[in-house]
């Protein structure tokens, strides 16, 4: 297993260039990191085939691998999605998280699965074209990303080479209270390749309880 950090908070909290922020990493002591390449990420989507290799090629010269890339993608049409498959392909970039379904409301959620799956089966597509399983990930809120029973009615029937879960037990434990983080990862156990680790808590705000993010304890 690598340990890898995700770049998100150097990006988008510190502000670091990439060169700094390879550098840090590797400081840290992480094998590598989770590239943002996605709107106001490190990299811009739509010029991944000119601007990844150059920022890959920045963290491994601090010598950091690049197991995971995050975007996104939620379905195969836009026309610079296949070029960020192919990129991270001929990077050997083995995994790319998906972005999330957000959940449409009562009555949608039979639609919204048979939907969603077709835009899977596209990406599953492009994953075993290129080599690069796409991965979901796991988050709390009005998402179908956030419940384990609905990502294993969406992955049922795909190869986990191709297409398999990212969970989060952070989230899982946020959406799922006691044990459903538990049975979450049971029922996902056979797609599980990715793991997200962080830790949170819940804090009173006048009458209401918020989610705060915390360091690792």
């Amino acid at each position: 297993m690598q340990i890898i950090m995700f770049t998100k908070m150097l990006k988008n909290v510190g502000e670091l260039p990439l060169a700094e922020a390879a550098k840090l990493i590797s400081q840290m002591g992480f094998s590598g990191a989770d590239l943002t390449v996605r709107r106001a990420g490190y990299v811009d989507p739509m010029r991944a085939k000119q601007d990844l290799p150059m920022a890959v090629e920045i963290l491994r010269s601090e010598g950091l691998d690049v197991p995971l890339i995050t975007t996104e993608i939620v379905d195969p049409e836009p026309p610079w999605v296949e070029d960020v498959y192919r990129a991270a392909g001929e990077l050997a970039i083995p995994f790319l998280k998906l972005g999330y379904y957000g959940y449409r409301g009562f009555g949608n959620l039979e639609r919204q699965i048979a939907e969603t799956r077709g835009h899977l089966s596209g990406l599953a597509f492009l994953s075993e074209e290129y080599g690069v399983a796409s991965v979901i990930h796991m988050h709390s809120g009005r998402r179908l990303n956030a419940d384990a029973a609905v990502v294993r009615r969406l992955l049922s029937g795909f190869d986990p080479q191709h297409l398999a879960a990212y969970i989060d037990p952070g989230h899982m434990v946020l959406e799922g209270g006691v044990s459903g983080w538990e049975i979450g990862m049971d029922l996902l156990a056979d797609w599980i390749r990715v793991v997200a680790v962080k830790d949170f808590g819940w804090v009173r705000e006048g009458s209401t309880w918020v989610v705060r993010h915390y360091p690792l304890s």
